[in-house]
């Protein structure tokens, strides 16, 4: 029993397992077909009605809930009872199965289950497990795997078979259909309309946006019906698209973000499009460092995002870019070269050095962004510039030989060197100038004296070069102007001369008409004062015509004395004239300058203040004193255009005198090279310029000679003809013995005509000799007898001033004393003429002596005239000036007398060189005067501290010897005044002094003395100390005009230009230190500083 119960109960089990397994099986195909009918419907449903999202929100919620029940129902349930997990049927539950396969069975099987159960109670198991096994047996004719039938599926199979048949003909026919309504039903989120009866065709390629930048869309419908408008969606907005053609268009700008658009008609619309934001490179900032080169002087600067750069050549330029979303930076140049960032970080870094213009482009990217990002600069590389020069040439007024020279340098960096460069024998010759290295515009001045170069040649071409601080180019250099000088030959010298003495002859005439004519016209001016009224204006008029032609006359005389000394300067430097000739130079310019004196200024002066407001008798006062001195002015007119012509003569006769012995000089050497050489050819050249020169020296000869016929007093000079010609016949026939090529005689030939020259040149010195002592000779005696004359009017003038003092003007000899002055105006008047005479053949009678004859002259006529009118005290006074002036002069002639004897006796030794009266030796000096005056100021003190204690005794001792110190005193100042050479100024300051100092012993001749003389004596010194000092700052100066002081002359060139002082304050006060510009502002800066010297 228990065997066939086994073997029943694994039937039964076996029967469940296929049963599950139909079921699975049976479930598969059920679940298969149930999705696709059902899926089939609802897409059937989707593609016709377009359900709205929350319809296929509930569709996907019940497709979901359906797909799961179905499954767990028909595959997962059988799937795990299959493997007996869960509930599965139980025998009874079979029993019902098998009942309803085989209803043969009936209740028998459920019998065997209900025994097999009783068989644990207390029935009799044997029975039990008989009547089992009887039922058991019973059923083994039935095979349960045989009621469970793959077959039975058919049904199911065919509809299933049915349903994928029919949807995949249906998928096939209408594959649309499915796949359009599929993806509407999973997109089930988003709404579908409807299929418009166009098609939307987005032209854009590609959607992908730079950030911040545009996106164009263009748009194309196709189909039967094309909308006339159509919008563009973004963000829940329509927006409307211009249409061109069938293209529909818009513009979305700066875009920031990624978003989805789609586009509709407003009753259709498209799909969604996704228009997504690509990252850009791009650089947040970038520091520029800018090293210029050494040299130049500029700081490394830092510049913070400015890309465009203006540097110097030779800068070094170091960029440091700080980037967003960037792989690769490289910077390309205009000429196509690229240098690429080394990266560190976010930070890219690169260098370049820059010697020319150029653009550059810099250019980022990144991986995701195929084009290049770039931002283009310019680079302006300022060019070290040539350095800039300017000279002015001045020549040197006094020294022709030398000149000066101010410069400018400009340079925009700096300068290397500065130089003086001089062609000598060939080749060029260096000096070079200190500059200040980093002084971009500065000045130099320079001094040259071409006599240091005069034998290396005749002619020499010089300039300046400087070159600046410019080592990358070799130092790069400028010259000034090219300039040239020549030494004048002697025929320049020669015609230079004659234009000169032409000239100042035509001024000298025209100086003679003018003063004629003002004498003319001040006489008519007097006359109708006498004879007619004349009406304020024609006063006016009339003063005013002649003080015209006074200031013409000043101007004429100003450039006779500057043209003369420029001549004489011309002269001095390119010939050697005698001590003894610079001297006369000097004393004729003296002359000069002071031939319009400031005494007959002041009367012109005067003048001119008396037409304003007229008066009878100060008119006839001062037409006397103009009479007299218009009168001297015309004297000394002519005595000057005597010296000044004399003085030429003796100049060319002079210098004839050095060229003959220069020319004898040099047939001694051509005599000895032809001695020592054959070289005929070169000899022969020699002597035809030496006689070619010897007829230069004739004519230059004979001009003087004709010269000295227009004196008044001409020289003895007699003509040399024959020696001339004697030569000139001996160079004939030189010539033709070097022609010859006969040595002996040309050479004996040569030597008998320099002979021959030396003896012309011993006859012209003989010449000029005898000249000058004849002269001296002359003027010695005249000098003695104007002496005798002046100490006769001394004694007579003296002697009538005592009888004057002890008559009164009713006394009877009144007449006969008023006889006596009227003709001391005679002996006056024959010293004036002998002194005029003696003028005009010497220039020792200088401007002082003629002052004093003036005031000699005026005093006299002042003294009668007070005593014509019953002023006996005035008359007095002028006597007293009278016997003063007479004294100085007779002093002022002694001196000279004194020169012209110690020149004679120079002449009588040969020594022309000796020292030259008031020359090097002892001289009156401001200190020596400054003493006196102190010394006599506290006499004076005393004096007045003797008249307050009433002790007269002391007292007339003291002024006694006191007028005996002021007298020493002014000699003293006449001495520097007559023999000393002094400027203008301090001149004029002692001048005041004299006259001062001869007030004051006016005052103690009539002993009165008070505070007033006192003060007069601070005055007095006062103008001591200006004297003093304008002789200090004249110092300079005088040291220039010097002949042997040329060391002084070199050692400032600078303070040659009269604008010196202005260029040494600007230098102070206006140029820079350590501080360094920007090229631009610097530039800036420098024109500034050229408009303030303009």
């Amino acid at each position: 029993m228990d065997k066939n119960y086994k073997q029943f109960v694994d039937k039964l089990n076996s029967y469940i397992r296929k049963f599950y397994l139909y079921q699975l099986i049976r479930g598969l195909m059920l679940f298969i077909l149930i999705l696709i009918a059902y899926w089939g419907v609802v897409s059937l449903l989707e593609y016709f009605s377009y359900f709205d999202p929350k319809v296929k929100l509930s569709i996907a919620i019940f497709t979901v809930v359906l797909t799961l029940f179905v499954f767990i129902y028909f595959i997962i349930r059988p799937f795990i009872k299959l493997f007996g997990v869960g509930k599965i049927l139980s025998f009874y539950e079979v029993s019902a199965l098998l009942s309803k396969k085989y209803p043969e069975i009936k209740d028998r099987l459920i019998n065997i289950v209900e025994l097999a159960g009783e068989s644990h109670y207390n029935y009799s198991s044997e029975l039990t497990k008989a009547s089992i096994d009887q039922k058991i047996n019973e059923l083994k004719v039935f095979s349960f795997s045989d009621a469970i039938r793959l077959k039975d599926l058919k049904a199911v199979f065919i509809a299933f078979s049915l349903v994928v048949v029919i949807f995949s003909a249906w998928f096939i026919s209408f594959p649309g259909l499915f796949q359009e309504s599929s993806v509407r039903l999973i997109r089930y989120q988003q709404k579908f309309e409807k299929p418009a009866p166009f098609t939307f065709f987005l032209k854009n390629t590609n959607l992908e946006v730079v950030i911040g930048e545009s996106i164009d869309l263009q748009l194309v419908c196709e189909g039967k019906e094309i909308p006339a408008m159509m919008y563009v969606n973004i963000g829940g907005n329509n927006y409307l698209m211009a249409s061109e053609g069938d293209v529909f268009q818009y513009t979305i700008e700066n875009v920031n973000s990624s978003f989805s658009i789609y586009f509709t008609d407003k009753k259709y619309i498209s799909d969604d499009y996704k228009i997504s934001v690509i990252s850009k490179p791009f650089i947040s900032e970038f520091t520029v460092d800018v090293q210029s080169p050494f040299y130049t002087g500029l700081q490394t600067e830092t510049l913070q995002n400015i890309g465009d750069l203006k540097i110097a050549s030779g800068t070094t330029v170091n960029w440091k870019f700080k980037t967003v979303d960037t792989d690769s930076l490289e910077i390309v140049f205009s000429d196509s070269t690229k240098i690429s960032g080394i990266r560190a970080g976010n930070v890219f870094e690169l260098k370049k050095t820059f010697l020319q213009n150029t653009e550059y482009r810099v250019s980022i990217k990144n991986s995701r962004l195929k084009d290049e990002s770039s931002l283009v600069y310019k680079v302006q590389v300022v060019p070290d510039l040539f350095p800039e020069i300017k000279v002015v040439q001045v020549r040197d007024t006094i020294d022709f030989r030398r000149f000066h020279f101010k410069g400018n340098i400009i340079d925009d960096y700096g300068f290397h060197q500065l130089a003086f460069m001089i062609a000598v024998e060939g080749k060029d010759s260096l000096i070079s100038i200190p500059v200040t290295p980093f002084f971009l515009n500065q000045d130099f001045y320079y001094s040259f004296d071409f006599e240091s170069v005069k034998n290396f040649g005749k002619s020499f071409k010089y300039y300046f070069a400087v070159s600046d601080n410019d080592f990358i180019n070799h130092f790069k250099q400028t010259i000034s102007e090219t300039f040239a000088f020549s030494f004048p030959d002697y025929q320049e010298i020669l015609a230079k001369e004659n234009a000169d003495m032409n000239s100042i002859d035509q001024l000298l005439n025209k100086s003679s008409k003018l003063t004629e004519e003002i004498q003319q016209e001040f006489q008519n001016f007097k006359m109708k004062q006498i004879n007619s009224n004349m009406s304020d204006y024609e006063k006016f008029q009339s003063v005013k015509d002649i003080v015209n032609k006074k200031n013409e006359l000043e101007s004429v005389l100003e450039q006779i004395a500057q043209q003369n000394k420029d001549a004489n300067n011309f002269l001095n430097s390119f010939s050697e004239d005698k001590a003894e000739l610079l001297k006369k130079q000097q004393q004729i310019d003296d002359l000069l300058n002071e031939v319009f004196s400031d005494e007959l200024k002041k009367l012109f002066d005067e003048f001119n203040e008396l037409a304003k407001q007229f008066d009878s008798k100060k008119f006839d006062q001062l037409s006397k004193e103009m009479n007299t001195g218009l009168d001297d002015l015309s004297k000394q007119l002519d005595k000057n255009m005597q010296l000044l012509k004399k003085l030429k003569v003796e100049q060319k006769v002079e210098r004839v005198l050095e060229e003959m012995k220069k020319l004898a000089i040099s047939e001694k050497q051509i005599q000895e090279e032809i001695k020592d050489k054959d070289n005929f050819s070169s000899a022969a050249e020699s002597e035809k310029t030496n006689s070619d020169h010897l007829s230069e020296i004739e004519k230059d000869f004979q001009d003087a000679i004709e010269y000295n016929s227009t004196l008044d007093k001409p020289m003895n000079l007699f003509k040399l003809d024959a020696e001339f010609e004697n030569i000139k016949d001996n160079y004939k026939e030189i010539l033709n013995e070097i022609e010859k090529k006969n040595r002996k005689k040309a050479s004996d030939k040569i030597g008998e005509n320099s002979k021959a020259m030396d003896e012309l040149a011993f006859s012209i010195d003989q010449m000029l000799k005898s000249n000058k002592k004849k002269e001296n000779s002359i003027n010695i005696e005249v000098i003695k007898q104007i002496l005798d004359n002046l100490i006769l009017v001394s004694f007579d003038q003296e002697k009538l001033l005592n009888t004057l003092a002890k008559i009164d003007y009713n006394n009877p000899l009144i007449n006969q004393l008023k006889i006596n002055q009227k003709n001391m105006q005679q002996q006056i008047s024959f010293v004036k003429d002998s002194l005029y005479s003696l003028s005009k053949r010497t220039p020792e009678i200088s401007a002082v002596i003629n002052k004093e004859l003036l005031a000699l002259e005026n005093n006299v006529v002042s003294s009668f005239d007070n005593l014509e009118s019953g002023n006996i005290g005035g008359s007095r006074m002028y006597q007293q000036y009278v016997i003063t002036a007479a004294n100085n002069l007779a002093l002022f002639l002694s001196e000279a007398l004194d020169n012209i004897k110690k020149q004679e006796e120079s002449a009588g030794s040969g020594d022309e060189d000796c020292d030259k009266p008031g020359g090097k030796g002892s001289k009156p000096s401001m200190s020596s005067l400054k003493e006196s005056q102190n010394s006599i100021k506290e006499q004076l003190q005393q004096m007045i501290d003797q008249m307050k204690s009433g002790d007269m005794g002391k007292l007339s001792k003291s002024i006694g010897q006191t007028i005996a110190q002021q007298e020493v005193m002014q000699q003293l100042i006449r001495d520097m005044l007559n023999g000393t050479e002094m400027g203008k100024e301090a001149k004029g300051q002692l001048q005041a002094v004299e006259q001062l100092l001869e007030q004051s012993r006016r005052d103690l001749i009539n002993k009165n003395i008070s505070n007033e003389l006192i003060n007069r004596q601070n005055l007095i010194l006062s103008k001591l100390l200006e004297a003093e000092k304008s002789e200090f700052e004249r110092d300079f100066d005088d040291k220039r005009e010097s002949k042997t002081a040329t060391d002084i002359k070199k050692a400032n060139p600078e303070g040659y230009f009269e604008y010196n002082n202005k260029a040494k304050n600007e230098n102070e006060l206006l140029k820079r230190s350590n501080y360094q510009l920007r090229n631009f502002y610097d530039q800036k800066y420098n024109n500034f500083l050229n408009q303030i010297k303009n």
